[in-house]
């Protein structure tokens, strides 16, 4: 989302005035043309607090705006009250989560903000919906799919399978926060074995870390994960690698042969798109998963890789199996990339820049 973020500002600023209050730090990764007001604390609690005293500040005593922004529905009040301040229109940004998170407080003080705005900018067809379960009228509903960079597509770097003691057997790839509903823990109990037991050499590689300061809170994934990985006697074939920077994420999915996304419905949580399947598809990376939530509009069925019935692990595992078989050819693999040209960054600035723009004359 803060890449997501990034991008939203940088199309932005490029032909009009843009002021953000933003979490400290914030300004080293925005353009210079853009007033960047950084609060001290990126708590969620205290920044939601300061960042609402400074958003009112700045629209009684600055420059007042023609449109607020909400970069998510937790900002929402914010930039409704600055809109009210101001007599300026408002817009949000939603994700999924910032619609069915299950806190009454969040229900009761943050959702309602999003019936008032004018436009509500959705992030796949899913959030969409459930804006729309949640009293938003449709006609203010756009879908926007997230962008994300086409990287050059080069050859696998063998040096991160030595680094990480990868062997040289097939590489399922995850990528993406520990949390429940991304279902990695029943996948490693329901499909990794009998992956592994026709191909006793694979490797499953998980990239990411626990979620930290996030709306909804949960019991570790983390620990979790790592006894069932445990328990099932599967520490040789799984690799929990943490967060990595871009250059060695950017190595592990040149290595990939699957990216695997197997996420789970749960109850106050969704998949809002499902960038890193884009993200996989950019580097010709086939993405194997459930048909669950937003995860349908990030994955091009038979292209970008497969969707199977939600919780059907016998025929993930076997579509798995399939692809491992019978990889992607060269022109599968191009075909691949281009698709994901559909969810690139140019294509999300420019759509965005037009529904805003429309706001600001």
């Amino acid at each position: 989302m803060e890449r997501l973020n990034k991008l939203l500002i940088e199309a932005l600023s490029e032909d009009f005035n843009c002021s953000v209050v933003a979490p400290p730090g914030a300004a080293a990764h925005l353009p210079s043309a853009v007033t960047t007001i950084e609060c001290k604390s990126d708590k969620p609690l205290w920044f939601l607090l300061e960042a609402g005293w400074r958003a009112a500040g700045t629209v009684l005593f600055g420059e007042s705006p023609a449109i607020t922004l909400a970069t998510s529905g937790l900002t929402a009040p914010l930039a409704l009250l600055s809109s009210r301040l101001a007599n300026a229109d408002f817009a949000v940004c939603v994700h999924g989560l910032d619609i069915v998170a299950a806190s009454r407080t969040y229900q009761a003080f943050f959702v309602p903000c999003l019936k008032r705005a004018s436009l509500i900018v959705a992030n796949s067809r899913n959030t969409a919906r459930l804006a729309r379960e949640v009293g938003v009228e449709a006609e203010k509903i756009e879908v926007v799919h997230p962008g994300v960079e086409a990287l050059p597509l080069g050859e696998p770097d063998p040096t991160f399978k030595q680094d990480f003691e990868l062997g040289e057997g097939p590489i399922l790839l995850s990528v993406g926060r520990l949390v429940k509903r991304k279902g990695i823990i029943p996948f490693v109990q329901h499909s990794l074995p009998p992956l592994i037991e026709e191909h006793p050499d694979l490797r499953l590689v998980i990239v990411g870390n626990q979620a930290g300061q996030a709306v909804r809170r949960e019991k570790s994934i983390l620990t979790m994960l790592e006894e069932a990985v445990e328990g099932a006697g599967l520490s040789k074939h799984v690799r929990l690698l943490g967060a990595l920077n871009d250059v060695d994420l950017n190595r592990a999915y040149s290595i990939a042969d699957i990216h695997v996304f197997p996420v789970i419905p749960v109850h106050g949580d969704v998949e809002g798109f499902g960038m890193v399947a884009a993200e996989a598809a950019a580097h010709g990376i086939p993405t194997l998963g459930f048909a669950e939530g937003g995860v349908c509009d990030a994955v091009v069925n038979g292209v970008t890789g497969f969707l199977v019935e939600n919780q059907d692990y016998q025929a993930l595992t076997l579509k798995i199996l399939q692809q491992l078989a019978d990889p992607m050819s060269a022109e599968q693999v191009d075909a691949c990339r281009a698709a994901a040209r559909t969810f690139s960054a140019a294509e999300y600035q420019s759509r965005i820049l037009n529904l805003v723009g429309k706001f600001l004359g």
